[in-house]
């Protein structure tokens, strides 16, 4: 695509009022091209002026297709490098393509082949995680990534962002894939530059918001319909009984994608979700092992390095795996005093196998004869 047809798509989609049906509508009729002169009068087009005029935009748009308003996005996107497509473009995805809702223009950081190619699974949760489920979180996505497996996210802090971070270290694991709300001239969050820089690298990040748009809130439920079209399989780690993993639940549902569910303690807050998805049919996800079997792939086990299988890190874990246990009810139930049990459960949380909030500890892995899995 030229640097001029770059600018005139993506001005395209900065349209003051635009929304994805409408673009999808413009688009319908003609070219970019056609479609830009006739939005500012220098081509006939009974769609696009119905469109217009449906909008009640039709001067609004004319003044903002100009010159000026072309070369400022076309230098915007490569300035920062970034790809742009539309659905009728030979180079559109054609995993969006066949989506009901696929994004009419496509803005992407890294390789478009990363979206067709693997099985994909996407990993969503709150952005209020805790260190269970964000240590969870990581270990699904090394392990997906690291058995072919791509991993599709949002880039939000919490879960979204701990999947990721799993992906990250898997040696050639499979490329990650990440959807993100605004444009792919910044990066929000703002601390998750490394991270946006890694998936675009090693995947790729894509958007259907142009440069210099904002993460305004009515764009994250237009990111999650477009996760849930890449996924073959949806993982929910860890949600509230309401907010955006269930609005990506929602959009997976309608598109015929399994969702899975990861089991949490009851009555915990970010486990109300999970438990609620379980309860209603979903199946629960304990590893990755499961993910592979929905997926209908072979697979290996996964190996874990795992703590000593004897003595008093590995009876703690035996502990633990029962149940939470408050830091006096580990003392009580195993025989350490408290300095002692302090330092081996400290031992074990750098390993992430054991996590603590709110007074609570809990083993984040299944012990089995080998040894802890997730």
């Amino acid at each position: 695509m030229s640097t001029e047809d770059v600018g005139v798509v993506a001005a395209l989609a900065a349209l003051p009022n635009i929304t994805p049906r409408r673009l999808s509508l413009l688009l319908s009729f003609g070219s970019p091209d056609h479609v830009w002169l006739a939005l500012r009068g220098d081509a006939e087009c009974a769609g696009v002026h119905d469109v217009a005029n449906h909008a009640g935009m039709e001067s609004v748009w004319r003044d903002f297709c100009s010159d000026a308003t072309a070369k400022r996005y076309a230098e915007a996107c490569i300035s920062h490098e970034i790809g742009v497509t539309h659905v009728h473009a030979d180079d559109y995805p054609q995993r969006l393509a066949i989506d009901h809702q696929a994004p009419a223009v496509l803005f992407y950081k890294g390789r478009l082949s990363a979206i067709n190619s693997s099985a994909k699974c996407a990993v969503v949760g709150t952005r209020s995680a805790s260190p269970m489920g964000r240590i969870f979180a990581e270990h699904l996505g090394h392990d997906l990534a690291a058995q072919g497996v791509a991993v599709v996210s949002g880039l939000a802090k919490g879960i979204d962002a701990a999947a990721h971070s799993g992906v990250r270290h898997a040696t050639d694991g499979a490329p990650p894939v990440a959807v993100v709300a605004n444009g792919l001239d910044s990066v929000y969050p703002r601390h998750h530059t490394g991270l946006f820089r890694f998936v675009a690298e090693a995947g790729i990040v894509i958007s259907e918001s142009p440069p210099f748009t904002a993460p305004e809130p009515f764009r994250f439920p237009l990111r999650n319909r477009m996760i849930a079209a890449l996924a073959d399989v949806l993982v929910v780690v860890e949600s509230r009984a309401s907010g955006g993993s269930m609005h990506t639940v929602e959009a997976a549902i309608r598109r015929s994608v399994q969702v899975l569910a990861v089991p949490g303690a009851p009555g915990a807050p970010a486990s109300i979700g999970t438990n609620r998805l379980i309860a209603e049919g979903c199946a629960p996800c304990v590893d990755a092992t499961d993910v592979l079997v929905a997926l209908g792939l072979s697979h290996s086990p996964t190996k874990l390095v795992s703590p000593e299988s004897t003595g008093a890190s590995g009876d703690l874990l035996q502990l633990l795996a029962q149940g939470p246990l408050t830091l006096d009810q580990i003392v009580s139930q195993s025989g350490l005093d408290l300095v002692t049990a302090v330092r081996y459960l400290g031992g074990l949380e750098v390993q992430g196998f054991v996590a603590h909030e709110g007074g609570w500890w809990q083993a984040t892995a299944v012990i089995t004869m080998g040894g802890p899995k997730m």
